[in-house]
Protein backbone atom coordinates (compact mmCIF):
# COMPACT_ATOMS: atom_id res chain seq x y z
CA UNK A 1 0.00 0.00 0.00
CA UNK A 2 3.03 2.55 0.60
CA UNK A 3 4.50 1.39 -2.83
CA UNK A 4 0.98 2.69 -4.54
CA UNK A 5 0.79 5.86 -2.25
CA UNK A 6 4.19 6.86 -3.34
CA UNK A 7 3.28 6.30 -7.37
CA UNK A 8 0.24 8.14 -6.50
CA UNK A 9 2.31 10.83 -5.21
CA UNK A 10 4.71 10.66 -7.90
CA UNK A 11 2.15 10.55 -10.70
CA UNK A 12 -0.34 13.49 -9.17
CA UNK A 13 3.36 15.43 -9.13
CA UNK A 14 4.58 14.35 -12.82
CA UNK A 15 1.21 14.57 -14.60
CA UNK A 16 0.51 18.37 -15.06
CA UNK A 17 4.05 18.73 -16.53
CA UNK A 18 3.71 16.17 -19.06
CA UNK A 19 0.62 17.44 -20.05
CA UNK A 20 2.50 21.54 -20.11
CA UNK A 21 4.93 19.85 -22.16
CA UNK A 22 2.87 18.02 -24.67
CA UNK A 23 0.45 21.14 -25.41
CA UNK A 24 2.57 23.76 -27.62
CA UNK A 25 2.59 27.63 -26.32
CA UNK A 26 0.75 29.49 -29.10
CA UNK A 27 3.21 31.70 -29.14
CA UNK A 28 6.43 29.23 -29.64
CA UNK A 29 4.39 27.75 -32.20
CA UNK A 30 3.77 30.35 -34.23
CA UNK A 31 7.39 31.56 -33.82
CA UNK A 32 8.51 28.34 -35.08
CA UNK A 33 5.82 28.54 -37.53
CA UNK A 34 7.53 32.23 -39.11
CA UNK A 35 11.18 31.22 -39.18
CA UNK A 36 10.14 27.63 -40.53
CA UNK A 37 8.32 29.61 -43.58
CA UNK A 38 11.53 31.88 -43.86
CA UNK A 39 13.88 29.05 -43.93
CA UNK A 40 11.57 27.50 -46.30
CA UNK A 41 11.69 30.67 -48.62
CA UNK A 42 15.29 30.73 -48.88
CA UNK A 43 15.66 27.10 -49.89
CA UNK A 44 13.21 27.31 -52.18
CA UNK A 45 14.52 30.41 -54.00
CA UNK A 46 18.12 29.02 -54.00
CA UNK A 47 17.58 25.58 -54.90
CA UNK A 48 15.11 26.83 -58.40
CA UNK A 49 16.96 29.76 -59.04
CA UNK A 50 14.15 32.00 -58.68
CA UNK A 51 12.72 34.58 -56.70
CA UNK A 52 10.39 33.31 -53.44
CA UNK A 53 8.15 35.28 -51.21
CA UNK A 54 6.95 35.15 -47.93
CA UNK A 55 3.18 35.98 -47.85
CA UNK A 56 1.76 37.63 -44.42
CA UNK A 57 -1.87 38.22 -44.53
CA UNK A 58 -3.25 40.13 -41.58
CA UNK A 59 -7.03 38.10 -41.93
CA UNK A 60 -6.81 35.22 -40.20
CA UNK A 61 -2.64 34.97 -39.67
CA UNK A 62 -2.15 33.06 -42.50
CA UNK A 63 1.59 32.47 -44.06
CA UNK A 64 2.80 30.95 -46.53
CA UNK A 65 5.41 30.40 -48.98
CA UNK A 66 4.78 31.45 -52.83
CA UNK A 67 6.80 32.15 -55.99
CA UNK A 68 7.35 35.60 -56.89
CA UNK A 69 5.08 37.14 -59.15
CA UNK A 70 7.39 39.59 -60.63
CA UNK A 71 10.12 38.62 -63.30
CA UNK A 72 13.59 38.98 -62.00
CA UNK A 73 15.42 42.04 -61.63
CA UNK A 74 18.34 43.40 -61.86
CA UNK A 75 19.33 46.48 -58.85
CA UNK A 76 22.45 47.96 -57.60
CA UNK A 77 24.11 46.21 -60.07
CA UNK A 78 23.37 42.93 -58.92
CA UNK A 79 22.26 40.19 -60.86
CA UNK A 80 19.64 38.87 -58.20
CA UNK A 81 18.69 35.69 -60.53
CA UNK A 82 22.14 34.11 -61.32
CA UNK A 83 19.84 30.97 -63.04
CA UNK A 84 19.37 33.41 -65.84
CA UNK A 85 22.32 34.20 -68.71
CA UNK A 86 23.92 37.70 -68.33
CA UNK A 87 22.00 38.96 -71.61
CA UNK A 88 18.58 38.21 -69.70
CA UNK A 89 17.36 35.43 -72.40
CA UNK A 90 17.00 32.17 -71.74
CA UNK A 91 17.72 30.15 -68.38
CA UNK A 92 21.10 28.70 -67.88
CA UNK A 93 21.13 24.67 -68.29
CA UNK A 94 20.16 22.78 -65.04
CA UNK A 95 20.02 26.01 -63.27
CA UNK A 96 17.00 26.59 -61.11
CA UNK A 97 17.43 23.10 -59.30
CA UNK A 98 14.71 20.44 -59.40
CA UNK A 99 11.64 20.41 -62.06
CA UNK A 100 8.53 21.73 -61.06
CA UNK A 101 6.89 18.60 -61.06
CA UNK A 102 9.49 17.77 -57.90
CA UNK A 103 8.18 20.66 -56.38
CA UNK A 104 7.76 20.08 -52.79
CA UNK A 105 3.61 21.31 -51.42
CA UNK A 106 4.19 24.83 -50.92
CA UNK A 107 4.63 26.00 -47.30
CA UNK A 108 1.59 27.35 -45.59
CA UNK A 109 0.54 27.86 -41.65
CA UNK A 110 -2.13 29.84 -39.41
CA UNK A 111 -1.40 31.86 -36.65
CA UNK A 112 -3.38 30.69 -33.25
CA UNK A 113 -6.31 33.29 -32.91
CA UNK A 114 -4.46 34.49 -29.30
CA UNK A 115 -1.37 35.54 -31.40
CA UNK A 116 -1.14 39.34 -31.51
CA UNK A 117 0.92 41.01 -34.43
CA UNK A 118 2.10 43.87 -32.78
CA UNK A 119 4.61 45.22 -34.82
CA UNK A 120 5.01 44.25 -38.69
CA UNK A 121 8.07 46.30 -40.36
CA UNK A 122 9.13 44.87 -44.28
CA UNK A 123 12.48 47.19 -45.69
CA UNK A 124 11.89 49.20 -42.82
CA UNK A 125 8.22 50.38 -44.01
CA UNK A 126 4.83 49.90 -40.98
CA UNK A 127 3.22 46.71 -43.02
CA UNK A 128 0.22 47.17 -40.22
CA UNK A 129 -2.34 48.42 -42.38
CA UNK A 130 -1.57 46.33 -44.98
CA UNK A 131 -4.13 43.51 -45.88
CA UNK A 132 -1.07 41.32 -47.56
CA UNK A 133 2.99 41.70 -46.95
CA UNK A 134 5.26 40.17 -48.85
CA UNK A 135 8.82 39.66 -48.13
CA UNK A 136 11.28 38.79 -50.96
CA UNK A 137 13.96 35.78 -50.84
CA UNK A 138 16.07 36.03 -53.81
CA UNK A 139 18.49 33.30 -55.04
CA UNK A 140 21.60 34.56 -54.10
CA UNK A 141 20.65 34.57 -50.50
CA UNK A 142 19.41 37.77 -50.20
CA UNK A 143 16.20 38.77 -49.17
CA UNK A 144 14.13 41.45 -47.81
CA UNK A 145 14.16 43.16 -44.05
CA UNK A 146 11.67 41.53 -41.86
CA UNK A 147 10.85 42.73 -38.39
CA UNK A 148 7.44 41.09 -36.50
CA UNK A 149 6.78 41.83 -32.75
CA UNK A 150 4.29 38.92 -31.54
CA UNK A 151 2.04 39.21 -28.40
CA UNK A 152 0.45 36.71 -26.89
CA UNK A 153 -2.21 37.29 -24.21
CA UNK A 154 -0.39 40.28 -23.14
CA UNK A 155 1.86 37.95 -21.41
CA UNK A 156 4.71 37.17 -23.52
CA UNK A 157 6.71 38.45 -26.69
CA UNK A 158 8.63 37.59 -28.89
CA UNK A 159 10.58 39.53 -31.80
CA UNK A 160 12.09 37.78 -35.43
CA UNK A 161 14.19 39.27 -37.45
CA UNK A 162 15.35 38.20 -40.55
CA UNK A 163 19.23 39.83 -41.77
CA UNK A 164 18.97 40.64 -45.18
CA UNK A 165 22.31 39.36 -45.88
CA UNK A 166 22.33 35.42 -45.14
CA UNK A 167 18.40 35.80 -45.01
CA UNK A 168 18.60 33.98 -41.25
CA UNK A 169 15.74 34.42 -39.26
CA UNK A 170 16.36 35.09 -35.45
CA UNK A 171 14.33 35.50 -32.54
CA UNK A 172 14.20 37.66 -29.29
CA UNK A 173 12.35 37.58 -26.05
CA UNK A 174 11.12 40.47 -24.75
CA UNK A 175 10.55 42.10 -21.82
Amino acid sequence: MIVVAIMAVCLGIGIPTIFRSARKDPLQQAVWDIIEACSNARSQAILRGEPYDLVIRAAGGAISVVKSPAPPSKKRGLDLNPAFSADGGAPIAGAGGASPAAAPPPFSASLHEDIIVEILFVNLRDQMDAEESRVRFYPNSLCDELRIVLNWRQQKRTMITLDPITAIADREILQ
